[in-house]
Protein backbone atom coordinates (compact mmCIF):
# COMPACT_ATOMS: atom_id res chain seq x y z
CA UNK A 1 0.00 0.00 0.00
CA UNK A 2 1.50 3.31 -0.60
CA UNK A 3 0.37 6.57 0.81
CA UNK A 4 1.34 10.59 0.15
CA UNK A 5 1.18 13.62 2.62
CA UNK A 6 1.75 17.15 2.43
CA UNK A 7 1.96 20.15 4.81
CA UNK A 8 1.08 23.67 4.10
CA UNK A 9 1.48 26.14 6.09
CA UNK A 10 0.17 30.43 5.62
CA UNK A 11 2.02 33.36 7.59
CA UNK A 12 0.56 37.18 6.90
CA UNK A 13 2.84 40.43 7.82
CA UNK A 14 1.92 43.26 7.18
CA UNK A 15 4.42 46.32 7.64
CA UNK A 16 4.79 49.94 7.69
CA UNK A 17 8.40 50.94 7.23
CA UNK A 18 9.75 54.57 6.53
CA UNK A 19 12.94 54.58 4.83
CA UNK A 20 14.69 58.24 5.14
CA UNK A 21 18.10 59.99 4.86
CA UNK A 22 17.14 61.82 8.17
CA UNK A 23 15.69 61.35 11.37
CA UNK A 24 12.20 60.33 11.45
CA UNK A 25 10.57 62.59 14.11
CA UNK A 26 6.83 61.37 13.30
CA UNK A 27 5.48 58.06 11.74
CA UNK A 28 2.59 58.51 9.36
CA UNK A 29 -0.93 58.16 10.57
CA UNK A 30 -2.04 54.48 8.62
CA UNK A 31 -5.48 52.82 8.80
CA UNK A 32 -6.66 49.81 7.21
CA UNK A 33 -9.69 47.37 6.30
CA UNK A 34 -10.79 44.95 4.19
CA UNK A 35 -12.35 45.43 1.12
CA UNK A 36 -16.12 44.77 1.24
CA UNK A 37 -15.91 44.03 -3.09
CA UNK A 38 -12.80 41.96 -2.09
CA UNK A 39 -13.21 38.75 -4.38
CA UNK A 40 -10.95 35.88 -3.22
CA UNK A 41 -8.82 33.72 -5.38
CA UNK A 42 -8.81 30.45 -5.44
CA UNK A 43 -4.84 29.15 -6.03
CA UNK A 44 -3.77 25.25 -6.91
CA UNK A 45 -0.96 24.23 -5.11
CA UNK A 46 0.05 20.94 -6.60
CA UNK A 47 1.03 18.12 -4.28
CA UNK A 48 2.03 15.47 -7.03
CA UNK A 49 5.71 16.66 -7.80
CA UNK A 50 8.66 14.49 -6.41
CA UNK A 51 8.88 16.53 -3.34
CA UNK A 52 7.93 15.29 0.29
CA UNK A 53 7.64 18.47 1.51
CA UNK A 54 7.33 22.03 -0.42
CA UNK A 55 6.63 25.54 1.11
CA UNK A 56 4.30 27.72 -0.49
CA UNK A 57 3.47 31.54 -0.35
CA UNK A 58 -0.25 33.02 -1.17
CA UNK A 59 -1.96 35.97 -0.10
CA UNK A 60 -4.01 36.01 3.50
CA UNK A 61 -8.15 36.16 2.89
CA UNK A 62 -7.81 33.95 -0.44
CA UNK A 63 -8.25 30.41 -1.24
CA UNK A 64 -6.21 27.35 -1.72
CA UNK A 65 -6.86 24.31 -3.10
CA UNK A 66 -4.69 21.62 -2.33
CA UNK A 67 -4.26 19.08 -4.77
CA UNK A 68 -2.82 15.30 -4.29
CA UNK A 69 -4.60 13.54 -7.03
CA UNK A 70 -2.90 11.00 -8.83
CA UNK A 71 -2.89 10.02 -12.39
CA UNK A 72 -6.23 10.40 -13.74
CA UNK A 73 -6.44 6.87 -15.26
CA UNK A 74 -5.20 5.51 -12.02
CA UNK A 75 -7.20 7.89 -9.15
CA UNK A 76 -9.46 5.42 -8.54
CA UNK A 77 -6.55 2.72 -7.38
CA UNK A 78 -5.68 5.58 -4.73
CA UNK A 79 -6.98 6.58 -1.17
CA UNK A 80 -6.17 10.09 0.74
CA UNK A 81 -6.03 10.94 3.79
CA UNK A 82 -5.50 14.78 5.02
CA UNK A 83 -4.62 15.63 8.35
CA UNK A 84 -7.87 17.45 8.63
CA UNK A 85 -9.28 13.66 8.18
CA UNK A 86 -10.51 14.65 4.36
CA UNK A 87 -10.26 11.57 2.71
CA UNK A 88 -10.94 13.57 -0.93
CA UNK A 89 -7.83 13.94 -3.67
CA UNK A 90 -8.14 17.95 -2.83
CA UNK A 91 -9.14 20.20 0.12
CA UNK A 92 -9.67 23.55 -0.13
CA UNK A 93 -8.37 25.61 3.00
CA UNK A 94 -7.67 29.68 3.79
CA UNK A 95 -5.43 28.99 7.16
CA UNK A 96 -2.11 29.31 7.10
CA UNK A 97 -0.36 25.87 8.37
CA UNK A 98 1.18 22.77 8.01
CA UNK A 99 -0.90 20.61 6.05
CA UNK A 100 -0.04 16.69 5.36
CA UNK A 101 -1.59 14.04 3.57
CA UNK A 102 -1.13 10.42 3.12
CA UNK A 103 -1.44 8.58 0.12
CA UNK A 104 -2.01 4.73 -0.60
CA UNK A 105 -2.50 2.71 -3.58
CA UNK A 106 -3.75 -0.75 -3.65
CA UNK A 107 -1.37 -2.00 -5.46
CA UNK A 108 1.51 -0.90 -3.04
CA UNK A 109 3.00 -1.78 0.14
CA UNK A 110 4.10 1.39 0.82
CA UNK A 111 2.65 4.76 1.70
CA UNK A 112 3.29 8.11 0.38
CA UNK A 113 3.49 11.03 2.77
CA UNK A 114 3.49 14.36 1.43
CA UNK A 115 3.41 17.78 3.19
CA UNK A 116 3.36 21.40 2.20
CA UNK A 117 4.13 24.66 4.76
CA UNK A 118 1.40 27.25 3.55
CA UNK A 119 2.39 30.84 4.22
CA UNK A 120 0.99 34.00 4.32
CA UNK A 121 3.47 36.18 1.63
CA UNK A 122 4.15 39.71 2.97
CA UNK A 123 1.91 43.24 2.68
CA UNK A 124 4.39 46.39 3.11
CA UNK A 125 4.07 49.44 1.96
CA UNK A 126 7.16 51.66 2.59
CA UNK A 127 7.12 55.37 2.07
CA UNK A 128 10.97 57.24 2.39
CA UNK A 129 10.26 60.48 4.95
CA UNK A 130 12.73 63.23 2.74
CA UNK A 131 14.49 63.00 -0.29
CA UNK A 132 17.32 65.57 -2.16
CA UNK A 133 15.89 66.62 -5.99
CA UNK A 134 19.63 67.83 -6.22
CA UNK A 135 20.28 66.03 -9.49
CA UNK A 136 23.62 64.26 -8.08
CA UNK A 137 22.20 60.92 -8.86
CA UNK A 138 21.52 60.02 -5.27
CA UNK A 139 17.57 59.86 -3.57
CA UNK A 140 16.87 62.48 -6.06
CA UNK A 141 12.77 60.75 -6.70
CA UNK A 142 10.57 60.13 -4.12
CA UNK A 143 8.13 57.61 -3.56
CA UNK A 144 6.43 54.33 -2.00
CA UNK A 145 7.47 51.27 -2.40
CA UNK A 146 5.62 47.78 -1.78
CA UNK A 147 5.26 44.39 -1.42
CA UNK A 148 2.00 42.42 -2.46
CA UNK A 149 0.31 45.35 -3.70
CA UNK A 150 -2.53 45.46 -5.99
CA UNK A 151 -3.16 48.73 -6.97
CA UNK A 152 -1.84 51.65 -5.32
CA UNK A 153 -2.93 56.01 -5.31
CA UNK A 154 -0.45 58.50 -4.27
CA UNK A 155 -1.24 62.21 -3.54
CA UNK A 156 1.40 64.94 -2.83
CA UNK A 157 0.22 68.29 -1.42
CA UNK A 158 1.42 71.68 0.14
CA UNK A 159 0.74 73.55 3.33
CA UNK A 160 -2.50 74.96 0.89
CA UNK A 161 -3.59 71.52 -0.61
CA UNK A 162 -2.09 72.09 -4.12
CA UNK A 163 -1.88 69.03 -5.24
CA UNK A 164 1.98 69.10 -7.08
CA UNK A 165 2.06 65.47 -7.80
CA UNK A 166 -0.23 62.45 -8.64
CA UNK A 167 0.10 58.81 -9.73
CA UNK A 168 -1.47 55.30 -9.51
CA UNK A 169 2.19 53.83 -10.76
CA UNK A 170 4.05 52.69 -8.14
CA UNK A 171 7.11 52.65 -10.05
CA UNK A 172 6.52 56.28 -11.17
CA UNK A 173 8.32 58.77 -8.83
CA UNK A 174 8.01 62.50 -7.63
CA UNK A 175 10.91 64.52 -9.18
CA UNK A 176 10.37 67.51 -6.96
CA UNK A 177 9.13 69.54 -9.98
CA UNK A 178 5.65 71.18 -10.20
CA UNK A 179 4.15 73.08 -13.25
CA UNK A 180 7.83 72.05 -14.90
CA UNK A 181 9.79 73.77 -11.81
CA UNK A 182 11.78 72.58 -9.16
CA UNK A 183 9.63 73.26 -5.98
CA UNK A 184 11.71 74.76 -2.80
CA UNK A 185 12.94 73.23 0.08
CA UNK A 186 10.75 72.37 2.80
CA UNK A 187 7.75 69.80 4.23
CA UNK A 188 4.89 68.10 1.87
CA UNK A 189 1.90 66.31 2.66
CA UNK A 190 1.23 62.89 1.09
CA UNK A 191 -1.97 60.35 1.09
CA UNK A 192 -0.84 56.92 0.00
CA UNK A 193 -3.97 54.55 -0.22
CA UNK A 194 -4.74 51.38 -2.23
CA UNK A 195 -5.48 47.61 -1.50
CA UNK A 196 -2.76 44.87 -0.72
CA UNK A 197 -3.39 41.60 -2.62
CA UNK A 198 -5.21 40.30 0.74
CA UNK A 199 -8.17 42.44 -0.39
CA UNK A 200 -7.05 44.90 2.69
CA UNK A 201 -7.38 48.34 2.02
CA UNK A 202 -4.72 50.86 3.29
CA UNK A 203 -4.41 54.53 3.69
CA UNK A 204 -0.78 56.36 4.74
CA UNK A 205 -1.31 59.81 5.30
CA UNK A 206 2.51 62.04 6.26
CA UNK A 207 4.92 64.52 5.39
CA UNK A 208 8.06 64.15 3.36
CA UNK A 209 10.73 66.30 3.44
CA UNK A 210 12.23 68.19 -0.16
CA UNK A 211 15.80 69.25 0.77
CA UNK A 212 18.35 70.98 -1.65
Amino acid sequence: MKISSYYIHLFLITVVVCLASCDIETEPEFSESLDPDFVPDTILVSLTDSADFISFCGYKNNYFLLDASMAPDSADDHSYVWTNESQSDQILVQNAGLYGVNISHEDSINDIHKFVDLTFCPTVVYIPNSFTPNGDGMNDEWGPQGDGVDYIQTIVENGSSLVLFESDDMNEKWNGMYDGQLIQAGTYFYTVSGRFKSGVLFTYIGSVELFQ
